[in-house]
């Protein structure tokens, strides 16, 4: 369809004149608006142990940290002590 305005050819959808800025009543492209739907993908066995693996790992060392920490801070209070 033609702009009624200008004449220029207006693309299939357009709602104005890509030239002049006039309102084209071109009709919209019929077929459904929707994007393709795909779920989304489940946590196979694998992973969620390895996830565990890695979760029980950080907690370790941050007690092991904690422990060390710990552990020089009671020593430096037994040695001033001593």
């Amino acid at each position: 369809m033609d702009c009624p305005r200008c004449g220029q050819a207006a693309k299939p959808g357009t709602q104005f004149c890509a030239q002049c800025g006039a309102r084209v009543d071109t009709p919209a492209p019929q077929g459904p608006v929707y994007q393709e739907w795909a779920p989304l993908p489940v946590e196979t066995r694998g992973d969620a142990r390895a996830r565990k693996l890695l979760v029980g790992c950080m907690i370790g060392a941050v007690v092991l940290a904690l422990a060390v920490v710990g552990g020089a801070a009671l020593l430096s209070f037994c040695v001033k002590l001593g």
